[in-house]
């Protein structure tokens, strides 16, 4: 059964929805055009709902699994960064100027190209332009973005909140209508309990119906070591050092960091934002108070990691140095042969596109 999370914006959603039909449909018989790039591999990793399905970590997948053998760019819209039009990360740059997410990747890899661009069709020419080399570029977050025909789409749904079960915006969090999962070469189940039961692997599978020519896979988030934010000492949850922690985020979904935070420490104290949030002074103030009026004397202050791509400011830097923040890291693990079935589609369809084009 459908689920309307907001009732009372069904009449919103119905409107919005129509719009996304006639717009869907100018596209699918062409009259608004699909730009297509011969001479690079797009790879497109998006959802049709609105936030919370996992994209970053699992672009964070795909530039673990390619940049070291081929020449790889990220590009992204720079969610809520303060500059606009094409730009490339460099150092220096903060979630202001790039983004959290692209700051992200920029930060953990030091092999590729980031760059921020509302435009993604202006965005890959000008790192085409730049960088000639490139041979593959993953768009973050563009499922609906259909300027670009990317040459793999892959579509994420999130295993507690299902596409199939969704609404539209605003009543639900669906972007646009269910039936335009059939874009998507890949849809992946992201969030899945780990083991995967196969009885409730089946069960997806029948009911999501996916084309033969779509491949349905399934992945988990799996929890790293525990970083520090600041120039602290690497954490060792063996020694229970810290047994109290003041956790903070503002992702779309924390609610699978909030149980991780609770299993390795005695006591925790949430503090919550909303998807996005820029941090101000007066938040880290907050957030620090709180650490310093909590009575214990093993605390510590713990956020996920992009929430602390949005410390990285002049302004807030000072106001942690001093305190023992740390962030948590995750990654992405593929059920069954799915990372072989998504690296192998990449690779083969590169290799036919280097073959027709010499890239």
């Amino acid at each position: 059964m459908t689920k309307v999370k907001r009732p009372y914006l069904i009449p919103a959603a119905c409107v919005y929805g129509f719009f996304m039909r006639i717009r869907n449909f100018l596209f699918d018989i062409g009259i608004i055009k699909e730009k297509t790039f011969s001479d690079v591999l797009i790879v497109n990793v998006g959802n049709l709902s609105v936030g919370g399905t996992g994209k970053t970590p699992h672009t964070e997948f795909l530039i673990n699994k390619l940049a070291d053998n081929h020449k790889v760019a990220v590009l992204s819209r720079g969610y809520n960064r303060k500059t606009k039009g094409f730009r490339v990360a460099k150092a220096g740059d903060t979630s202001q100027t790039v983004g959290d997410e692209p700051l992200q990747f920029f930060s953990k890899f030091k092999n590729i190209v980031v760059a921020v661009d509302e435009n993604r069709c202006i965005g890959i020419s000008n790192i085409l332009k730049l960088y000639p080399k490139i041979e593959i570029i993953i768009l973050d977050d563009a499922f609906q973005h259909r300027f670009v025909k990317p040459d793999i789409n892959i579509m994420l749904t999130d295993y507690f909140d299902m596409y199939n079960d969704d609404f539209m915006f605003p009543a639900g969090n669906l972007r646009e209508h269910a039936v335009n999962v059939k874009r998507a070469d890949f849809v992946i189940v992201t969030k899945c309990d780990w083991p995967l039961s196969p009885i409730i692997k089946h069960s997806m599978t029948d009911t999501l119906k996916l084309r033969k020519d779509q491949q349905l896979l399934f992945s988990s988030i799996v929890y790293d070591k525990i970083k520090p934010v600041a120039a602290f000492e690497d954490f060792d949850t063996s020694n229970k050092k810290y047994t109290t922690a003041v956790c903070f985020s503002g992702i779309a979904n924390n609610y699978w960091f909030i149980q991780k935070v609770k299993s390795v420490f005695d006591d925790v104290e949430i503090i919550e934002y909303q998807d996005h949030h820029e941090y101000s002074v007066d938040d880290v103030n907050y957030i620090v108070k709180k650490y310093k009026d909590n009575y214990g004397n093993r605390k510590v202050i713990i956020t996920t990691e992009k929430d602390a791509m949005r410390l990285n400011s002049n302004d807030l830097r000072p106001l942690i140095k001093d305190v023992p923040i740390y962030y948590l890291p995750i990654y992405i693990y593929f059920h069954d042969n799915g990372e072989k079935l998504l690296m192998d589609k990449i690779e083969n369809i590169l290799k036919q596109k280097k073959q027709s084009s010499h890239l």
